[in-house]
């Protein structure tokens, strides 16, 4: 695990990239902020305890928007995308 997100901090483990502070910083803490805390923190756990952490939806979410970061797709709206996800069921 290359950072952790507590609530409104972001703390990293390894060097910064534009990757980690894009995935720890935009899409964690945007999710957060979507969720709440707590239903993040549920729903984190679920995703967990069935998928492991590279099946965890919202780490699944976040890498995906890594992705498109990464390799410079065109712009995209990071809290429009992490709440098609919520909306849609998939996390």
């Amino acid at each position: 695990m290359a950072a952790i997100t507590f609530d409104d901090v972001v703390v990293f483990h390894d060097s910064l990239t534009p990757q980690l502070i894009f995935h720890g910083d935009g899409c964690t803490s945007c999710s957060i902020g979507l969720l709440g805390i707590d239903e993040f923190a549920r729903l984190y756990v679920r995703g967990y305890l069935h998928g492991g952490y590279v099946g965890t939806p919202l780490e699944v979410c976040a890498y995906q928007l890594e992705g498109r970061f990464v390799t410079g797709s065109a712009g995209f709206n990071v809290e429009a995308e992490v709440k098609s996800w919520i909306d849609s069921g998939a996390l």
